[in-house]
This record gives C-alpha cells, sequence and structure tokens, in this order.
C-alpha cells in the first residue's frame, strides 16, 4: 500500500495553481460577458437608428441599408458568443440560456432569420414591407429578451 505525504510546501503549491486556475477562468468570464455586451450595445445601436429611420421618418433614410446590414452581421454572432457558459460577473443574462440552450438557439436564429428578412424588405425599398418587416424583427428580440434576459432594476 503507497501512501501519499503531502508536505506543507507541496500543498501550498497545489493551491496556488488552483487559485490561478480560478482567477483565469473568472478574468475569461468577464471578458466573454464584456463581448457580448458589446455586441448585444451594437445591435441595440443599429436598431435604435433604424427605428429613428422607420417610425420616425428620421431624414437619414439612406443609411437604413448599412444600419440593416451590420444588424444582421450582429444577429449572425449572438448564438457564437453565448456558447461558453459563465457563471457570475455583472451580466443581465438568464440562466436559462444555458439550461434551455436549444430554446435560446430557435430564439436567436428566429431574431436572425427576421434581421436577414429585414434586410431584403431594405432593397426592395417598400416603405410598407420595410415597416412589417422591423415590427416582426423587433418581436423576436422582445421574445428573446423576455425569456433569456434579466429586466433592469
Amino acid at each position: 500500500m503507497h501512501r501519499w505525504i503531502f508536505s506543507a510546501p507541496l500543498t501550498a503549491a497545489l493551491l496556488m495553481v488552483l487559485a490561478g486556475a480560478r482567477i483565469v477562468a473568472a478574468e475569461d468570464d468577464e471578458s466573454t460577458i464584456k463581448y457580448r455586451q458589446s455586441i448585444m450595445k451594437s445591435v441595440g445601436g443599429h436598431t435604435g437608428a433604424i427605428y429613428e429611420i422607420v417610425k420616425n421618418n428620421n431624414p437619414n433614410k439612406d443609411h437604413l441599408k448599412r444600419h440593416a446590414s451590420a444588424l444582421d452581421d450582429l444577429m449572425g454572432m449572438v448564438q457564437a458568443a453565448f456558447k461558453r457558459q459563465t457563471s457570475g460577473g455583472k451580466t443581465r443574462a438568464k440562466a436559462e440560456i444555458w439550461s434551455d440552450a436549444a430554446g435560446f438557439s430557435n430564439a436567436a436564429s428566429d431574431a436572425e432569420a427576421a434581421s436577414g428578412a429585414f434586410v431584403a424588405a431594405t432593397e426592395s425599398g417598400n416603405d410598407g414591407e420595410i415597416a412589417k418587416k422591423l415590427d416582426e424583427l423587433l418581436d423576436t428580440c422582445k421574445g428573446c429578451h423576455k425569456n433569456y434576459r434579466e429586466k433592469k432594476d
């Protein structure tokens, strides 16, 4: 029978390695959360600009296609940005993103499809179709936020 004998220095070194791994994981979580938040803030920025152009007749209508394209690109990043589960950190992401991964994936796919349909509507130049596709896009965003994002305090 072998006996494992741990000395105080060996035990201390092992604990330092484990603590270092926890610090790295916490830093990775923080970076992952900040990255997600940057994507979602960008989504919100483009969506806000689109809303002003379409719903409030902002005169920058010539920017609409560019905002729509940028939004569509960002929507294509959402699922990948949330693949890695994080814990802690300052975030409004609900745990359901990971516990209901299939539901979140479907919601994100719906939003991505809606953003693609919105891009196509902007290419058509039909104001009624643009407004309709924007409403559909906003509905998909609300559906995802309702289930997978905490409300602001």
